[in-house]
């Protein structure tokens, strides 16, 4: 019985974290897309959503590329 729960517990956290890598790929690759058509306000944005969806964790290169977005919307 305890195997059981475990594996069903492990099951629902693989699923969930699943759920949120799906997203945050989803948004990071809209917000990218925002910036090279030059809307820095919106992908900044869409990149903050991504982040939600890893509880603030994200890639590297995501950063980075946010903290563009957000330097030069500020330049606008």
């Amino acid at each position: 019985m305890k195997l059981a729960v475990l594996l069903f517990g492990l099951f629902m956290f693989v699923n969930a974290f699943g759920q949120g890598q799906h997203n945050y790929d989803k948004f990071v690759k809209e917000a990218w897309s925002l910036y090279e058509a030059k809307e820095f306000n919106k992908s900044s944005e869409k990149y903050a959503e991504a982040f939600e969806q890893l509880e603030g964790k994200a890639y590297t290169n995501d950063r980075y590329n946010a903290a563009c977005s957000y330097a030069l919307a500020k330049d606008m």
